[in-house]
């Protein structure tokens, strides 16, 4: 069985968000995903930054565009 790719989901920084940390950015635009789910996606590199990945501690400087992947959900191997 073929999965489909997972959705790809974008969101612009503004001046407002300059000098804040990429991880807080995902929490207050990603609001379903707990701070440290998305520190993991960070780390597996499935946030970027202008289409590169950063540090979960990266500082915005505004007008960026960041892009995420959320993988898709696989059911478990319980018997």
């Amino acid at each position: 069985m073929m999965t489909q790719p997972p959705p790809a989901h974008s969101a612009s920084a503004t001046e407002e968000d300059r000098g804040k940390r990429l991880d807080l950015h995902m929490v207050e635009v990603e609001a379903s995903l707990s701070r440290s789910r998305i520190q993991k996606l960070i780390e597996e590199g499935l946030v970027l930054v202008d289409g590169k990945p950063q540090p979960a501690r990266y500082r915005l400087r505004g007008h960026e565009q960041v892009e995420w992947e959320l993988p898709a959900v696989q059911p478990s191997d319980l018997p």
